[in-house]
């Protein structure tokens, strides 16, 4: 991370600089390990990848209850060609 980023404290939820080894207001040992951070950066970039979808499968069940395709009734004549 680049110095001119903002990181906030796990404890006390302070803003301390991204590169910050020590919080600057509670002093306690922030330091994230390359590792986790790496991990939570693709857990975050996962999170964002199913918000969407799931923003999507919402979006395609209210299209299809406007239009009646939705409904128990619209599904089964879809079945049936109806």
């Amino acid at each position: 991370m680049s110095g001119g980023e903002k990181f906030l404290c796990p404890f006390c939820i302070e803003e301390n600089s991204a590169d910050a080894t020590v919080c600057r207001v509670c002093h306690r040992d922030i330091v994230v390990p390359p590792p986790l951070r790496a991990e939570h950066q693709e857990l975050s970039r996962k999170r964002e990848q199913l918000r969407l979808e799931l923003d999507r499968a919402k979006a395609g069940l209210k299209a299809g209850r406007e239009s009646g395709l939705g409904s128990g009734l619209g599904r089964a004549r879809r079945r049936l060609g109806m």
